[in-house]
């Protein structure tokens, strides 16, 4: 069973993501997480490239990063979420 499993993780596919979009949806899904802790998202995604890759991972990194600054931040607080572009890319 675990073969299968390991086999197909990485079979999804690949489609073109919008970054902020993923972000700002997130952040929504996870509203009610954020008002029980007291906190707001300052979000700084504007201008990103669309991205090539598997939307459900990128989905589930900007849903871990947001819950563990929700619950490891200071309460009432302040979550800055900003990506950027490096330079050359």
């Amino acid at each position: 069973v675990y073969s299968r499993v390991s086999a197909s993780a990485g079979m999804e596919d690949k489609s073109a993501v919008a970054l902020d979009v993923v972000c700002r949806d997130m952040i929504e899904v996870l509203r009610p997480v954020l008002e029980s802790h007291q906190q707001q998202v300052d979000i700084q995604v504007a201008g990103l490239p669309v991205v090539y890759a598997e939307a459900t991972k990128l989905e589930r990194l900007a849903r871990n990063l947001i819950e563990n600054a929700a619950q490891h931040g200071v309460k009432p607080g302040l979550i800055v979420l900003s990506i950027v572009q490096a330079e050359g890319k």
